[in-house]
């Protein structure tokens, strides 16, 4: 079949592929084929242009999940005498590999933090008749507090109470039980909570179970929380987006 597909094929470029010199002009066209596919040209221009930081910067992302951009623009802008702490708020590969140098000390006072806010909003998803946090920062240090956004203002007042849980490990915890008076009027409802928790696993979840539970009233249930690295406490040398050379205040 593949014989006759060939055939077909090069018998309308009147190549004869059953000759040598016809055999070889094909494989020259595949190969040629083949390297235009995967960019090889482009790739080799690349390589002889560019050195390793503008490759990276060029084609990296540049403050997203492992941030090599950003990174491999440091490299490139800063003489590092020691090598920096890297922290990446997201769960990613690190990326210290492209300055890290073994002849140089671990710095003690300047920090790349990747994807980093201090005061985070995590959305949940409706599940099981609980609202659901997956996504967490590996940073996490506080829960400030539960937001609940209805979709119509209240016409009563209502009480709920409302159960937070943190799952890791295949177990669950309660972490607090609150309840909470809810004024008529109202279309959104804050919970304080300053509940810490850094000692938590990466890999954990929360879910917010709220009672009584009315399907078509809640909107959207979201936490809000701290992370572990307070900005003030460092001079910012660089800045992109959310990713900081930061140097720690003296």
């Amino acid at each position: 079949m593949i014989t006759y597909l060939l055939e077909m094929k090069f018998k309308n470029l009147n190549i004869n592929y059953k000759k040598p010199k016809g055999i070889v002009l094909i494989l020259f066209i595949l190969f040629m084929t083949i390297l235009v596919s995967f960019d090889f040209f482009k790739n080799v221009f690349s390589i002889i242009k560019y050195n390793k930081d503008e490759r990276i910067i060029r084609n990296s992302k540049f403050c997203e999940g492992d941030s090599q951009g950003f990174v491999s623009y440091l490299n490139k802008n800063y003489n590092f005498g020691t090598n920096p702490i890297l922290l990446n708020n997201t769960i990613s590969p690190l990326s210290d590999w492209i300055y890290f140098d073994f002849k140089k000390e671990q710095s003690k006072s300047e920090l790349i933090l990747l994807n980093y806010e201090e005061t985070q909003t995590i959305k949940t998803e409706f599940k099981n008749s609980r609202f659901i946090a997956r996504k967490l920062p590996p940073l996490l240090r506080e829960i400030k507090g539960i937001n609940i956004s209805f979709e119509d203002e209240l016409n009563i007042d209502k009480t709920f109470v409302v159960n937070l849980y943190k799952v890791q490990n295949k177990k669950k915890e309660n972490l607090t039980s609150n309840q909470v008076l809810l004024k008529k009027g109202l279309n959104n409802k804050f919970i304080d909570l300053s509940l810490n928790d850094s000692e938590g696993r990466k890999l954990r979840s929360y879910e917010i179970e709220i009672k009584p539970f009315k399907k078509g009233m809640i909107k959207n249930v979201n936490l809000i929380i701290n992370n572990q690295i307070k900005l003030s406490d460092y001079q910012i040398i660089e800045k992109k987006q959310n990713c900081y050379f930061l140097r720690k205040n003296d």
